[in-house]
Order: structure tokens, then sequence, then C-alpha cells
């Protein structure tokens, strides 16, 4: 019973006490202490909290095939920068990550296989945009490396179905796709090479994705067959000659018309012609020079050894082309957004990306005209000799859209224009 006093008194004590010391603000109220302490433990668990990750893997492909390049164009070599995506971070702030390091890729060899790059560990979340320059590049045509170079050099890339998901602890990949456009031209008898590159970036859906992919040098075979890649919309029978096509040494006229219901975009037109066949016998393969690609796509080693003022003929009425490899290409053309037709010189200021191709809308009818000497190419076929627009022989009109789709018609070239 004493003891039981005596802890009372203490206890009495020591209340009393407290309460004194809070009355004189020795000591802070206990509900302060406690707002303080939790603030402190909230912060440094956020800093030193885990940030969930995962891989993200970049693929490149080059789906046409043939890819709309002179005929003869046996490689087409493009140098890279580090691929870097773009998500953000809990601020809403922009945070790129470098997915797969700087190399070199042959887009010949990667027709239609979509080919991974690099892959690296990100914070989860949703990526939206990919980046990276090609540097350099290099155009095999006739067995002989040409310099190319890329005006629209710096490629950003909107990935599309809103992005790639990359979840906690799980990979997962995009597919860059760059659809070049070669064009060669004759520059005091110097034949120069320009590259004008169409790009987009899908996506690879979960249910199609593989960790495997992730996996440098791994490879999807046949992406144009995947139901979730979006190819080049075929112009099938929907873009068609309103009257034949008008081919002279100094000038071409188009006539087109957009029979479908859709819009539909071009972008290139080429000038193709038959092999000629007089003298030896020549062979449609051009002779290529030894050529190793590297499979880590980290380097590419090559080693390369070196008129009488008559009218002509019109045909009667449009006729499609039948593409074969038995055609050599004459000249290439870009077409701007306002119908312009061009060719570009090695010393051509470098066209806006949103400058190059002409959207025909349906039922529309337009007219490309080109005026000036046509600058043709030589033959990639042995003697390689110059090739010239000739009164009364027959070419094929090439038009291409950005992504590959292309229709071919006939046309025999005028004399006199």
């Amino acid at each position: 019973m004493l003891m039981i006093l005596v802890g009372i008194l203490i206890a009495t004590g020591i209340i009393a006490g407290v309460t004194a010391l809070e009355q004189n603000h020795y000591i802070q109220n206990p509900l302060s202490s406690t707002v303080t302490s939790s603030t402190t433990v909230t912060s440094v668990t956020s800093v030193n909290s885990p940030i969930p990750t995962g891989v993200l893997a970049a693929q490149i492909t080059d789906p046409p095939d043939p890819p709309t390049a002179p005929a003869g164009t046996t490689h087409i070599y493009i140098t890279y920068s580090d691929i870097e995506a773009r998500t953000t971070d809990q601020n809403n702030n922009y945070v790129w990550f470098t997915i797969a390091k700087a190399g070199s890729v042959d887009l010949m060899s990667i027709l239609n296989v979509g080919l991974t790059l690099g892959s690296a560990q990100v914070t989860s979340g949703i990526y939206d945009q990919a980046r990276f320059d090609i540097t350099n590049a290099t155009v095999t045509f006739a067995g002989v490396n040409y310099t190319a170079s890329v005006p629209l050099n710096q490629i950003v890339i909107q990935l599309s179905n809103g992005g790639a998901l990359v979840k906690p602890n799980a990979s997962a990949g995009f597919v860059i796709d760059v659809t070049p456009t070669v064009l060669a031209l004759n520059n005091g008898g110097r034949l120069v090479f320009q590259i004008v590159t169409a790009t987009q970036g899908v996506p690879i859906p979960e249910a199609s994705w593989t960790g495997a992919l992730a996996v440098t040098g791994s490879t999807i075979q046949n992406i144009n067959n995947q139901s979730w890649w979006k190819g080049p919309t075929p112009i099938g029978d929907n873009l068609v000659e309103e009257v034949p096509a008008q081919i002279y040494p100094t000038t071409m006229v188009i006539v087109l018309n957009n029979t479908g219901t859709t819009p539909m975009t071009i972008s290139a037109l080429n000038i193709l012609a038959a092999v000629p066949q007089t003298g030896a016998n020549v062979s449609t393969t051009t002779i290529v020079s030894t050529i190793t690609t590297v499979t880590t796509i980290t380097e590419v080693i090559t080693n390369t050894g070196n008129s009488k003022g008559e009218t002509g003929p019109l045909p009667a009425a449009p006729q499609l082309a039948t593409s074969n490899s038995s055609q050599v290409t004459v000249a290439t053309f870009l077409i701007l957004t306002n119908g312009s037709v061009i060719q570009p010189g090695p010393n051509s200021a470098p066209i806006p990306a949103n400058q190059v191709g002409l959207t025909i809308k349906p039922n529309q009818v337009v007219v490309l005209l080109y005026l000036g000497f046509i600058n043709t190419l030589n033959s990639p076929n042995p003697p390689y000799s110059p090739q010239n627009i000739i009164g009364g022989q027959q070419y094929t009109i090439q038009i291409v859209t950005p992504f590959g789709a292309s229709i071919e018609f006939n046309a025999t070239a005028s004399y006199t224009s």
C-alpha cells in the first residue's frame, strides 16, 4: 500500500513539472513534435526509396523492298549518334535516356526486318519520343562507295499509339522506321548522292514482345506482316494519269488524278529505262565490292575498288508499267509540298522535312511540271556510259510515297520541247 502511494505522488510531481515547463515554453507541445518528426521521415523516405525501373530497347527497320534508290544501288550505310528516348519525371519534367549507343547500319540489310540496336535500364513510364542524328552516309552504286549528304540529318520521332510503356521490372521496345529516298545527280561528270529520309516510330505491343528482343542484334522478321505494324499505304489504282506523261530533254509534264477516297502523299519521282541490250551481253547484276558488316552494329568495314527537231510519237493512252529488274534509273526528283518538282544539287540549301511531299486530295487533279535540263545518271552497268533522254524511246515514270509505296506509268519521250 505504501509503495502505491509513493508511485502516485511521484507521477503527480512529474505531471506538474511538465505542465509548468510547458506553460513557461521550456518544451514544445507534443503535437508539434509529432508533425515535425513525420515530415522529416516522409522527406527521407522519398529521397532514399528506389525508383521503379525496366528495360527499353530500340529497333530499326527499312521496310520497302526495294527501297527508293537508283537501280544499281546495293548498300545504303548510315552512321547514327546515340539513340535517346523521352519520358517525364515525377515533376512532369522531360527526361531523355540513352537507349542505344552510336553505330552504323546498312539499311539495305534490314529490308522488312526489325533489328535491335541496343537497350538500357530506364525509369518506368511512357516514352513518347525518340531522337538521333545521322552523322554520315555512304551509298554503294555500281560497286563504288560514294559519300552521301543528308540535309535533314536531325531525326526526332513521335512514337505512335501513345508511346512505349515500360513497366517495373519488365522490358519493352519500339521500332524506328527509316525510309530513305536516294537522289543521284551528275555534277560535272561526278556522281553526287543525297538522302532524304521519312521516319516513324512504332511501339511493339506487349503481346508481341519478348525479353529476348532486348538483346542487341535480335530481329523481328517480316515486319511488314506484323498486325501492329503500320506500313506504307498502297497506291493501288487510286492514282491515275489524266493524260499521257510528256518527257523531253529539258521538260517533263505529268498530270495525276487521285480517284480514291483518301488523301495521298507523293514525295519522289524517278525516270526509269530498260537496260541497253546492244553490244556485249550486259548483266543486270552490278559489280559490287566486298563489304563486311559487323553484327554488333558498332561499325561498318568496307573494301572498295575503285536532233533533228522532229516530233516523235506519243502513246495513245496512259499505261501502267510493269516494274522489273531489267530497268535502270535515268533521273531522280523530289516532289515538294507545293507541287514543285526539283533535282537538288550538291550545293543546294537543306530542304526542311515539312516541305517534302505533295498531298493530293480525293478527286483532285495535279500537274507535276519540271522545266530545265534533266540531270541524268550514268548507267550502273558496263561500260557506264551516260544516259540521255532520247526522243522516241520508252521510259517508265515511277511515283513514290514517303514510305516507299510506288506506282509506275509508261511514257515515250518526245524529240523537242
